[in-house]
């Protein structure tokens, strides 16, 4: 939308243009984008993290280098730009208690959603208004992009839920400049930047409800659901135990925590996904012994790709086991078969047998 219409929000658009346009939600930067603009190399790549949890992903913000500047573009970006074009689309009069409610919705961002909640610090903060004021805020927080409401998933039910939601922030950039936290709580900012990243890559993302309690997300995509946990740190043990039981009722396979965390604790069930893997690539999946399937995908392309083709040779396609202690599965092959040539293939070490050296590898 270009000229008098390029203010239209998108609730405007479903309404004013239904079935007449094409709608294309352009994000903030992803961090992998982000490390692309700022030619970051890995080594630094936490430390550009901990500067995207501060001040986000907007692209202009990368112009500047002190504090003060960046909170100045931050503060006109909202002021002039996101705070103007509500309050003239939507009518907005009373700018304080929109800005309150907003302030609240961020300072409790990941919780569930409570009406009441918000009415009762309102009224704290001498702000009284009523409850279709409310939603009419809330409304415009997602109709402009500011915020992102998440629905719950009931997992037993299989259907959506459409109370005690929750909120994130669309940029932290906008957020560390309209919350009265001066200390960033890394766990909720590590939570969000997922949130991001998974609607960024396309995924729909709920929140999950289970008979025990809560999953993070729950993530789908071409009828396929991936369950994501998300912490910050997995070191303390009774942290381990409280997120990797949250997968308890679920069946499926696809099964993940993402964290910053650099020491592998996963499971036959649930597997853990470094914070940066999953920021660095756009799909991702971890599973048993993923490099000697990698290598049988090869060799069952190569036998497809030969199958039509005259060869003035035998060839034999042969998977093996235990190359890590001695070879034997292969020595065991090369015994039966007497090749004249053999070609090997192994992606990467599996970090995985004793005394062997620790560590992850990219397939």
């Amino acid at each position: 939308i270009t000229g008098s219409n390029s203010r239209m929000t998108l609730l405007e658009l479903s309404t004013d243009l239904s079935g007449r346009y094409v709608s294309f939600r352009i994000n903030p930067l992803s961090f992998k984008e982000i490390v692309e603009l700022t030619n970051t190399k890995e080594k630094d790549y936490e430390k550009l993290l901990y500067d995207v949890f501060k001040w986000g992903g907007l692209p202009q913000r990368f112009l500047f280098t002190n504090d003060e500047d960046k909170i100045s573009y931050l503060s006109s970006v909202y002021d002039s730009i996101i705070l103007k074009d509500i309050v003239e689309r939507l009518g907005i009069k009373d700018i304080t208690s929109f800005n309150k409610v907003l302030q609240y919705i961020l300072d409790t961002e990941t919780r569930e959603f409570s009406r009441d909640n918000v009415i009762e610090y309102l009224k704290k903060e001498y702000h009284e208004i009523a409850n279709d004021t409310l939603y009419n805020y809330l409304e415009a927080f997602s109709t402009t992009f500011i915020m992102n409401k998440v629905y719950r998933y009931d997992v037993h039910g299989k259907n959506i839920l459409k109370t005690l939601n929750k909120y994130y922030a669309n940029d932290l950039g906008i957020k560390q400049i309209k919350t009265n936290n001066e200390e960033i709580n890394y766990s909720v900012a590590l939570e969000n930047i997922v949130y991001n990243d998974l609607i960024g890559k396309d995924y729909k993302v709920f929140i999950g409800k289970t008979k025990k309690g809560e999953i993070d997300f729950i993530a789908s995509k071409n009828n396929k659901f991936k369950y994501i946990q998300v912490c910050f740190d997995l070191s303390d043990e009774n942290t381990r135990i409280r997120e990797f039981s949250a997968f308890d009722d679920i069946n499926d396979n696809e099964k993940y925590i993402i964290t910053l965390s650099k020491k592998d604790y996963s499971t036959n069930d649930v597997k853990q996904i470094n914070i940066f893997d999953f920021l660095m690539n756009d799909e991702f999946v971890v599973g048993k012994a993923m490099d000697n399937r990698a290598g049988v995908a090869v060799l069952d392309e190569v036998i497809n790709r030969l199958k039509n083709v005259k060869l003035n040779s035998q060839v034999y396609f042969v998977g093996t086991v235990q190359e890590e202690v001695g070879t034997r599965g292969a020595k065991t092959s090369v015994q039966q078969i007497k090749p004249n040539i053999a070609i090997a293939l192994d992606p990467c070490a599996s970090h995985e047998t004793y005394q062997s050296i620790s560590g992850t590898q990219d397939l």
